[in-house]
């Protein structure tokens, strides 16, 4: 018998609780390393958007800046990029041992391009995108549908992984940002 996947990982619905949360625990959670990862990840794409909105405008600023600014704006950058390489991989990681513990059939599974840790942080990505500076979901966003659409490719991966009808690379291949 195939377990049912939303006992194995979070659905989309649980994470996006966790990052409305005001004080996250992970503790609350079922699945408390993948949805703490998301909670950083949203973090990380938050200062990463950040820095790539600085960096945009100190490039068509009509003053010059200094060698300083400009390189405590790229570090925050190269940050904030590596912590999101850094998470991609720890849910990767975690996910692989799950389905490892699981025992699943894979013989007849395709193998995905991409690990669950991939496709989470384009979706933490769109909701930085369609929530407001207080964390709400913006209701008249474009980002909205495309953060529902990721929420769907997000949920469909997890249950295909889950039943054996996707196969994931392995971990180490995984750790790419994708927008």
């Amino acid at each position: 018998m195939t377990p049912d996947w939303h006992d194995q990982l979070p659905s989309a619905r649980v994470l996006w609780r966790a990052l409305r949360t005001p004080v996250f625990d992970p503790s609350d959670y079922a699945h408390p390393q993948v949805v703490a990862a998301a909670v950083g990840l949203l973090d990380a794409h938050h200062r990463h958007d950040t820095a790539l909105g600085q960096l945009t405008r100190m490039s068509q600023a009509s003053t010059e800046f200094g060698n300083g600014e400009w390189r405590v704006v790229t570090d925050f950058f190269a940050d904030a990029s590596r912590d999101i390489r850094a998470l991609i991989a720890r849910v990767d990681t975690v996910v692989h041992h799950q389905v490892l513990a699981l025992g699943i059939d894979f013989s007849e599974a395709a193998v995905h391009p991409c690990g669950i840790g991939t496709v989470l942080s384009r979706h933490t990505r769109r909701w930085a995108l369609a929530t407001a500076d207080n964390g709400e979901l913006v209701p008249s966003s474009t980002a909205l549908g495309i953060l529902v659409e990721e929420a769907r490719v997000y949920n469909r991966l997890v249950k295909q992984v889950i039943t054996g009808r996707v196969r994931l690379p392995a971990p180490a291949h995984q750790a790419r940002i994708l927008p």
